[in-house]
């Protein structure tokens, strides 16, 4: 593998934690982005980009992403936020070579997610982490939907200059 820099692309799924086929995001702008089975990529209002733990300066944020001549192990770190009961996310979150000879390349994900129950103390549970060669077929709907919005009208972006992710990931067959 030739990469100078590994990031992260980072989709989720918030569901409603009985049916899990209710969508709870309430956010217009993540709505927009959304596919049909509810997922999209994880990146607050007014970030440009959607590589996960880039700020608006495409720099990377603590530690999250890796930059030298010979990578061949990266970490990322996320704790979910959410202030209401009987919610499930559910992440895929992706590796992939960001810049250098084989940019593009998807290197493996990894599906994990919390569900909070709607009890009384909103008990949280971890879902099952499961790594994968290749990421699951919603991961490029999520991410072909984020590439439109960042194309379409100013109003109805993530942040104004929001970007593509590219390079565009390569995905294995």
């Amino acid at each position: 593998m030739k990469a100078t820099n590994i990031a992260f692309v980072q989709v989720v799924r918030e569901v409603d934690v009985a049916t899990k086929k209710k969508n709870l995001e309430e956010d217009p702008i993540r709505k927009a982005r959304m596919t049909d089975t509810f997922h999209f990529v994880d990146k607050l209002k007014d970030n440009i980009y959607g590589w996960y733990g880039y700020n608006n300066e495409d720099e990377p944020e603590r530690g999250l992403a890796f930059n030298g001549p010979n990578l061949k192990f990266v970490e990322m770190m996320d704790a979910p936020e959410w202030d209401k009961k009987g919610v499930e996310f559910q992440y895929e979150t992706v590796a992939i070579v960001k810049a250098g000879q084989d940019a593009g390349k998807v290197l493996g994900s990894l599906t994990w997610g919390v569900s909070v129950a709607d009890d009384e103390k909103g008990t949280i549970t971890s879902l099952a982490r499961e790594a994968h060669d290749k990421p699951d077929k919603s991961f490029a709907a999520a991410v072909a939907k984020w590439n439109e919005q960042a194309k379409g009208p100013v109003k109805d972006r993530n942040a104004e200059k929001q970007q593509p992710i590219m390079p565009a990931p390569k995905i294995p067959e």
